[in-house]
This record gives C-alpha cells, structure tokens and sequence, in this order.
C-alpha cells in the first residue's frame, strides 16, 4: 500500500494562500461599498438640486413673479462688451410695439442702429440676436355657464430681409396657446398667466441687412421694468 504525506511546511503554505485570497476578497467587497456610497450620495445631492430649482420655479410662478431680470441682466453685459451691439427695450404706444435706444437699459454701438423700428446690419459677419417678448394674460369663464375661454395664441417672430436672399424671411419664431382648459384657471373667476418667449441665436449678417419683430396680441403685451426686449451684437 502507497501512503501519502504531506509536510507541515505544504499545509502552512496552503493556509496562508487561502487567508491571502480571503483578505483580497474583503478588500475589494470593501471598495465596492465604498463606491457605492459615493454613487448614492452623488445622485441624492443631484436630486436634491433639481427639487430645489424646481421648488423656487415654482414658488415664482406660484406668487404672480412671472419675469427675472437675470436673463435681461447677462445679455446686457455680453452685449455691453461687444464692440458692434445695440440692446433696445420694448414700448407699446397706440397698441404698436415701439423699439426704444434711449430708455432704460438700451444702448447702441459699433454701427448698428434702430432705425424704422428696425435693427440695420453695419458690416457682413457672425451676429447673436435675441429677443423676449412677455405676455400677461387674464384668463376666466367665457360666460356664466362655467364654459372654459377660448385659448388665447402668443407668437413672437424675428424678420430679416436681406438683399442676399431675396426679401423676407423668419429668422425665428415661437407659438404658444393658454387659457385652454377651465382647470388651468383654477376654478377662480379670473386668473392672470404669465410668461415670456425667448428667441437667440447666431447667424451669419451681411451689410444692410433689417431685423425687426412681430408680436401677437400687443394687448397681452407686458413692457414694464425691461421684460420685453430685443437686440444683436457682433462675435
């Protein structure tokens, strides 16, 4: 008969082996958890983020505050620091949007100008227009079977006519409807909505070009502390 051994040494050997395997297991078990809870942290903070600007969104709209001046702020001093801009601010005169260079906030520079209600190109190259357009909209009961009002259309459109392509074209433009449901008004007799249109973008201008705007309805028109604007500067 054969008999087999083993020496103290082999058995020693093979134990610290499967400690070692052992410890290396745990160790990485560990990491793991470790990025797991980073991960989870991360994606709580993110959402508590999202609930927060969500949250004060919403308070804003909730309490009548429908137009934030940080938008109007920040293009401001981009334009400011162009050496080709012109910012104008919004006034309705005999239920006609008039576009104004000498009130408030509104400046121009660098060549362009306001003329005929309207932005002229100095020279050919990139330009930023932008344009808001705020709306304050009453919204109630058509009449006195709780029958839902009509929905009322906002748009808001930027024209450019340009010798280069011909005549007229819409360089950009927004629709939207409000008012359209009895629950949107809350059940309340009358109720005001607000909201504003924006349109930006870069475009390539030549010399002489015309920009100007078209708003529908002017009557829900909202031009107080520079909530309606438009403007163009040089990249």
């Amino acid at each position: 008969m054969v008999e087999y051994s083993a020496a103290a040494t082999d058995v020693e050997a093979g134990v610290e082996q499967k400690m070692a395997v052992l410890v290396e297991k745990k160790r990485s078990i560990g990491w793991m958890w470790k990025i797991l809870v980073v991960l989870v942290v991360v994606a709580l903070c993110l959402g508590g983020a999202r609930l927060f600007v969500w949250y004060w969104s919403e308070r804003k709209r909730a309490h009548g505050s429908p137009f934030s001046s940080d938008l109007h702020q920040s293009l401001k001093q981009i334009s400011s620091n162009s050496k080709a801009a012109i910012h104008l601010q919004g006034l309705e005169e005999n239920s006609v949007l008039k576009w104004a260079d000498d009130e408030g906030h509104a400046f121009s520079r660098g060549g362009l100008k306001l003329v005929n209600n309207e932005i002229i190109i100095p020279r050919e190259g990139l330009y930023f227009v932008y344009s808001q357009a705020s709306f304050r909209v009453s919204c109630g009961d058509s009449d006195t079977e709780g029958t839902s009002k009509n929905p009322t259309h906002l748009s808001h459109r930027i024209q450019r006519f340009s010798k280069s392509v011909g005549g007229k074209t819409s360089v950009m433009s927004a629709l939207r409807s409000v008012c359209q449901t009895g629950g949107q008004v809350g059940g309340s007799a009358e109720h005001n909505w607000y909201n504003a249109i924006y349109l930006g973008g870069v475009f390539s201008l030549n010399q002489g070009d015309r920009l100007w705007t078209e708003t529908r309805p002017l009557l829900e028109l909202e031009t107080d502390d520079g909530s309606t604007f438009f403007g163009v500067f040089a990249l």
